[in-house]
C-alpha cells in the first residue's frame, strides 16, 4: 500500500523561474525507505518541504496514508499531515533538554502514556543517560539522534529526513548512518530520505530516485540505478562513467577495445556510446598493449588508473591496491562489463 503519493507535483518559487519540481509523480510503499538523490538545486529538499506542508505546490496532489493533504496551492497545515521531519541542521530547541526536545510532540498526550513513550524513544535512539543535557552539550551524532527521536515520538505516518548526516564528520557519519538505518528498520517507518551522497543513498534506500532539474530521471533499486542507468545524467552522477563510441553490427557493438554485446538491441548501423565503469575494465601489462598508462591514484583499498587509447579516448580502471603500473607503460585493456548500457551517440565521431 502506498503511504506517500505524489501526483504531477509542480513548484515554482517565482513565475519567471524554471520549476524547482516539475511534474513529479512517485509513491512510497508502507515501511519502505525511499531515497531522493541528486545534486544541489535538483528539487530534493523542495519535494520534502512540499510533502511536509512547509511549501505549497502550484499544481498536483499529495496524499499521506490515504488522506489528501495537498491539491495545488491548497493544503493541510503541517501539524495535521502526520509527517515527522528531521531537518538538515536538526532545528533543536536550545532551551530544552534532550527529554524536552523529544517530548515536544507529545505535549497533548496523557502523562502516563507520554512517560511510557518517552522511555521507548529514548531507548530506541540510545539517549537514556543523556536526558538532562541541552543541545550544546551534545555531539553532532547525539543531536541527530535527538532530532530523530523528536520526529518519531508522535508515531507519524511518514518520516521525512533532509540530509540528516551532512553536518557530521566522516568517521561519525559512517557510524550514525549505520545506527540510523537500523532504527528505521526496527521501527518500520515509511521514510523519504534526501541526500546528495551516492554511497549513503545506496546503503540506506530500498529504492533510489535520481532527481535532475526537478525531474525524476530514474526510480529503481540501488543495483539497477548503478548498473543500468536510464539516462546519461544518472550514469555520470551515480559513480564514475566513461563513454566509449561504438557502432552496432551483426556481431555486436564494435568499439576500440573490442566487440561488446548489443543487449540494448539497437538496430544495425546505429552509432552509440557505451557506458563503461572503472570496475568493468581490467588492465594487463603488455608491451604491445592497446593503451598507455597516464596516471595512478592510490586510494588505499584500490588504485584508480587512467589510460589513453590510440584514439586519444581516456578510460579509467579500478585495480588492486597492490598493482603498480608505471606511467607511460603499455597495457592491454580488457572489457569485463557485467551490464551493457549504451545510448544513441549525441556527438559525431569518426
Amino acid at each position: 500500500m502506498s503511504v506517500i503519493r505524489l501526483d504531477h507535483i509542480t513548484k515554482r518559487y517565482r513565475p519567471e523561474d524554471l520549476p524547482a519540481v516539475d511534474q513529479l509523480t512517485l509513491e512510497v510503499e508502507h515501511g519502505e525507505i525511499l531515497v531522493l538523490l541528486g545534486p544541489s538545486g535538483c528539487g530534493k529538499t523542495t519535494t520534502l518541504r512540499l510533502i511536509a506542508g512547509f511549501e505549497r505546490a502550484d499544481t498536483g496532489k499529495i496524499e499521506i496514508a490515504g488522506t489528501l493533504v495537498a491539491d495545488g496551492p491548497w493544503g493541510l497545515a503541517p501539524e495535521l499531515r502526520g509527517a515527522g521531519m528531521v531537518f538538515q541542521d536538526y532545528a533543536l530547541f536550545p532551551h530544552l533538554t534532550v527529554e524536552g526536545n523529544i517530548g515536544f510532540g507529545l505535549a497533548s498526550t496523557e502523562p502516563k502514556a507520554k512517560a511510557e513513550r518517552m522511555q521507548e524513544v529514548l531507548a530506541l535512539v540510545g539517549l537514556e543517560r543523556l536526558t538532562t543535557r541541552f543541545p550544546h552539550e551534545l555531539s553532532g551524532g547525539q543531536q541527530q539522534r535527538v532530532a530523530l527521536g523528536r520526529a518519531l515520538a508522535p508515531r507519524p505516518a511518514v518520516l521525512l529526513l533532509d540530509e540528516p548526516l551532512s553536518n557530521l564528520d566522516a568517521d561519525m557519519r559512517a557510524q550514525v548512518r549505520h545506527d540510523l538505518h537500523m532504527i528505521l528498520r526496527q521501527t518500520g517507518s515509511t521514510t523519504l530520505f534526501v541526500t546528495h551522497d551516492q554511497e549513503e543513498a545506496f546503503m540506506i534506500g530500498d529504492r533510489v530516485g535520481v532527481l535532475n532539474g526537478g525531474h525524476l530521471e530514474q526510480l529503481d533499486r540501488p543495483e539497477e540505478i548503478y548498473h543500468l542507468p536510464a539516462t546519461r545524467f544518472v550514469a555520470r552522477f551515480v559513480g564514475k562513467a566513461d563513454f566509449l563510441p561504438g557502432m552496432v553490427t551483426e556481431e555486436g557493438i564494435v568499439t576500440e577495445i573490442g566487440i561488446l554485446p548489443n543487449r540494448p538491441g539497437f538496430p544495425v548501423g546505429t552509432r552509440v556510446e557505451v557506458m563503461i565503469r572503472p570496475d568493468d575494465i581490467d588492465l594487463i601489462p603488455d608491451v604491445e598493449g592497446n593503451a598507455i598508462v597516464v596516471s595512478r591514484q592510490f586510494r588505499g583499498a584500490d588504485n584508480l588508473f587512467s589510460v589513453s587509447l590510440p584514439s586519444g579516448m581516456m578510460l579509467h580502471s579500478n585495480q588492486a591496491s597492490t598493482l603498480y603500473l608505471e606511467p607511460r607503460s603499455r597495457v592491454r585493456v580488457v572489457a569485463l562489463p557485467t551490464h551493457i548500457v549504451a545510448f544513441p551517440a549525441i556527438t559525431p565521431w569518426i
